[in-house]
């Protein structure tokens, strides 16, 4: 069932500078990184900076690759090549750009990203109709809190409520990425009080096997012990990076 759309709630809408739906760039993976910048021009980090601070149970995957010969710095930066044009693809599905496009990649990449990209196809095209996108790789700043970050997917969905879509193209759905979805919770809360996020729904992608899609929601409201650690995230990197810059005076 599509999400009902009133003129009113399109004139709210309207009023908060939205659908926020810019059709992408074509792929660079060469691109910088994006910089986030506080109305001041003071830069920021994002919020997957201060996530990062949260091991992730990777020790025995570095062992793994090490052990077959593989440096963990390629294999890091060939995943997330793979990862960016996967969720590069979905802001073109998003804001229906037309066509193909090419880019350059390795044969392995190529594998991984066909398969990806189907897979992310097929979580799309059994979810569009239910989904009315209000914002598409949406890069917001909290003056606040100063850090930024970029939301995949925020759409209102048939029950008329705000969701918060964020694509993972990982091996299974770790429990950080939630942290990371309490920062994007209160970074939209910051810029659009009037829409609220209400649920947040994480999809994970398979990259080397068909049909290996998985998603995990979870209420906005569930999220507020993940923020608040969050929260103590965003302290000690600043500690941690204050101390670096009085070591190298």
């Amino acid at each position: 069932m599509a999400p009902k759309i009133t003129k009113s709630l399109k004139a709210k809408l309207t009023r908060a500078g939205l659908p926020l739906l810019e059709q992408p760039k074509p792929l660079d993976f060469d691109e910088p990184h994006q910089k986030y910048h506080l109305a001041s021009g003071e830069q920021v980090y994002g919020a997957t900076t201060y996530t990062s601070l949260i091991p992730k149970d990777l020790f025995s995957w570095v062992a793994s690759v090490t052990r077959r010969g593989m440096h963990y710095d390629a294999i890091k930066k060939s995943a997330g090549r793979v990862g960016t044009a996967t969720h590069h693809h979905l802001h073109r599905r998003t804001t229906g750009v037309k066509g193909s496009e090419s880019f350059s990649c390795t044969h392995e990449e190529a594998q991984q990203i066909n398969v990806a990209t189907k897979n992310a196809d097929s979580f799309w095209d059994s979810h569009k109709d239910k989904l009315f996108p209000i914002a598409c790789e949406a890069q917001l700043v909290s003056e606040k809190h100063k850090f930024g970050g970029t939301l995949d997917l925020v759409a209102i969905d048939e029950e008329g409520s705000v969701v918060l879509i964020d694509y993972k193209t990982s091996g299974k759905i770790y429990d950080v990425f939630f942290y990371q979805q309490s920062a994007y919770v209160n970074l939209w809360a910051e810029r659009y009080p009037s829409f609220p996020i209400d649920k947040v729904i994480l999809v994970r992608i398979g990259k080397k096997k068909p049909e290996d899609v998985e998603t995990e929601t979870r209420l906005a409201s569930t999220l507020t012990r993940y923020w608040d650690v969050f929260l103590k995230l965003l302290a000690l990197g600043r500690e941690l990076e204050a101390h670096k810059n009085e070591r190298t005076k």
